[in-house]
């Protein structure tokens, strides 16, 4: 009898190794969403002269595309969105509170966009090629840059949008 429980007990221990083996070699499940978070504008400097300094990413089919489209995303962040990230600094709140501001001025907005914008920011730094974002066949850019968010704010003024 004691010859048989000790055969019960050496199975049932190597069934359950067997098991543990089984189920450590099949695939790996990967809990990390760092490939797929999507890369958010950081605040680097807020000068007391208006000029703020952030680190953006751009995506675009080659270098100078992707550093256009980081200062698009820099100045459409500052006029809609606002930055929240950032080296310590307080948040950056929008130039326009009114969220249907783009939507009410969608024309203004378009022609802005593809000319305008240029003229309140500045590349400070190209940071890297980036990997984990946008398509493989693109180019993918960190850029620190540099916004004039007062004259910025006045265009917008001048322009009737802003009181």
């Amino acid at each position: 009898m004691q010859w048989n429980m000790k055969k019960i007990i050496l199975k049932l221990l190597c069934l359950t190794a067997a098991g543990i083996m089984l189920t450590s070699c099949g695939p790996k499940i990967y809990t990390s969403t760092s490939a797929y978070r999507q890369l958010e504008t950081e605040v680097i400097k807020n000068d007391l002269d208006g000029h703020l300094t952030l680190k953006v990413y751009g995506n675009g089919i080659n270098q100078d595309d992707a550093i256009d489209q980081a200062m698009r995303n820099a100045v459409n962040e500052v006029t809609f969105k606002g930055i929240v990230n950032g080296n310590g600094t307080r948040n950056v709140p929008p130039i326009f509170s009114n969220p249907n501001v783009k939507l009410d001025n969608q024309n203004y907005f378009d022609d802005f966009f593809l000319r305008d914008y240029r003229k309140y920011v500045q590349v400070v730094q190209k940071v890297k090629k980036m990997k984990g974002f946008g398509s493989s066949e693109r180019v993918n850019l960190g850029v620190i840059l540099e916004v004039d968010m007062n004259r910025l704010r006045r265009h917008y003024q001048n322009d009737g949008l802003l009181k």
